[in-house]
């Protein structure tokens, strides 16, 4: 199995339909969405199964250092679990997905 994951904020939307002020940002959406499309139609007789999971927005402690030169130092301090899924939840809704060999699954609140 082939799985691919488009992740990102709004990433749920971002393959799907357009928005203000986000042109860059949804042309990668919509080309990750065409390549993973594309490439499950190439792989079928191979019987490869190519899944694409999209997230909504996630709650992790990874965006507190990744907008940092620094591991010391972190980035906002705001609230970072309003209208975000747990990172286990989503790891746990993905499997599910994952093991159901799902061609594309959106993980949204």
């Amino acid at each position: 199995d082939l799985i691919g994951i488009s992740s990102g904020i709004n990433a749920e939307y971002g393959g799907k339909m357009g928005g203000s002020v986000q042109s860059s940002y949804v042309a990668s959406k919509h080309a990750i969405m065409g390549f993973y499309n594309s490439l499950r139609f190439e792989m079928f007789n191979y019987n490869i199964d190519v899944l694409a999971v999209c997230p909504g927005p996630v709650h992790s402690n990874f965006p507190r250092h990744s907008f940092t030169e620094s591991l010391a130092r972190e980035h906002g301090d705001g609230d970072t679990t309003a209208r975000k899924q747990e990172a286990s939840r989503y790891a746990e809704l993905a499997s599910v997905a994952i093991a159901g060999r799902l061609p594309e699954t959106w993980i949204v609140i």
